[in-house]
């Protein structure tokens, strides 16, 4: 696969928090995920109260050229305060 390709190529980036210490609307993390200024191609919302009661999680797919940290970045742009990290 040639460079070009790879960077274009559609990877997850996960972004996971704790609900318990952030408890937001699902609503609004929709509307969270939308303002990122990241391209993306489309995201999902998570929850798993069962197993994990004080994770969500969602995951947003981006081409290649954004690592970690440029999700990270973007992310702190946005006003809503979610403690998250990013997993790629």
């Amino acid at each position: 696969m040639d460079r070009k390709m790879y960077e274009f190529q559609e990877i997850p980036v996960a972004i996971i928090w704790n609900w318990a210490s952030v408890q937001i609307p699902l609503i609004k993390i929709n509307s969270f995920i939308s303002k990122v200024s990241i391209i993306k191609i489309r995201s999902t919302v998570m929850e798993n109260l069962d197993n994990h009661p004080r994770e969500c999680a969602f995951v947003v797919y981006c081409d290649a050229r954004f690592t970690s940290l440029s999700v990270t970045r973007e992310l702190e742009k946005i006003t809503v305060n979610i403690k998250y990290k990013c997993i790629k």
